[in-house]
C-alpha cells in the first residue's frame, strides 16, 4: 500500500495528523472504528490520514518542526501500531510501521531518534503540542519525541486495550479541542478518567497504563 492523506479543509480548531500501521500477517486495526470516533468529535479541524511509514512520518514531522506554531491552533499527532519484541528477549521492542507494499517495518528507538530528528525545542517551535502513541509498550519510545520537538507525549505502559485506547483518545481529543493548552495535565487526567469509568468494565484496568510524558518547553501542566 502507498501512503496516502486525506485531509479536511483547512479551519481553526484542533489539527491532527492521524498515522497508522496495519502491516500485512499483523493483526489488523480496526481504522474504520478510529475513523467513526474523529467524525464524531466537535472542535477538530484539519485532520490527515496516513498510513504510517518511515518515509511519511519523517516528512510529515521534519515540515511540523521547521514551522513556527502559531499559538492559535493546537497540533496533535497520533500514531496507531504495533511493538514488536524480540522472539529471544534479548533485543528492546521495536515501533511497527509499513513499508511501501504494506509489510512490517520494524524500527528500535535509535531508529526512531534518527528519523524524527533533532529539532529545535523551544517553546515557540515546537513540532507538535501532543503527540498520542497507541502502541503498546510505547513508554521509552515516547522519549524520541520529546527530544525530537514534541510538548508532551501520551504512551501506553504494558499491554492496553484496542477498546481503552479509542475512549482514551475520543476524550483526549475532545477535551483538547474544548480546552486547548491550558493545562495538559488535565486534558491527559479526563482521558484516563473516562477509561477508569467506562461503562465496560473489561477497559478500567487499562486506565494507569496510560503515561503523560512532559517536555519542559511545553506549557507547564497544572
Amino acid at each position: 500500500r502507498m501512503t496516502r492523506s486525506i485531509a479536511a479543509p483547512v479551519t481553526a480548531g484542533l489539527q491532527l495528523e492521524y498515522f497508522y500501521a496495519s502491516p500485512l500477517h499483523a493483526a489488523m486495526l480496526d481504522i474504520r472504528a478510529e475513523l467513526e470516533i474523529l467524525g464524531a468529535i466537535p472542535g477538530l479541524g484539519r485532520v490527515s490520514l496516513r498510513t504510517a511509514t518511515a518515509e511519511s512520518l519523517a516528512e510529515v514531522w521534519g515540515a511540523a518542526a521547521g514551522r513556527a506554531a502559531s499559538g492559535a491552533d493546537s497540533r496533535v499527532l497520533c500514531l496507531s501500531a504495533h511493538s514488536a519484541s524480540d522472539p529471544g528477549g534479548s533485543a528492546p521492542r521495536t515501533l511497527l510501521l509499513e513499508d511501501a507494499l504494506g509489510r512490517g517495518h520494524p524500527i528500535d528507538e535509535r531508529d526512531l531518534g534518527e528519523l524524527l530528528g533533532s529539532r529545535c525545542q523551544a517553546s515557540d517551535c515546537l513540532a507538535f503540542d501532543a503527540v498520542v502513541l497507541n502502541v503498546c509498550h510505547s513508554e521509552s519510545m515516547g522519549n524520541r519525541f520529546l527530544e525530537a520537538g514534541a510538548g508532551c507525549v501520551v504512551t501506553c505502559t504494558g499491554s492496553v486495550s484496542d477498546g481503552a485506547a479509542r475512549a482514551f483518545l475520543r476524550c483526549f481529543l475532545r477535551t483538547m479541542a474544548m480546552d486547548g493548552l491550558e493545562s495538559m495535565l488535565a486534558v491527559f487526567e479526563a482521558a484516563q478518567r473516562a477509561v477508569r469509568l467506562s461503562p465496560q468494565p473489561g477497559l478500567r484496568a487499562d486506565a494507569d497504563r496510560f503515561k503523560l510524558l512532559v517536555s519542559q518547553w511545553s506549557n507547564p501542566p497544572r
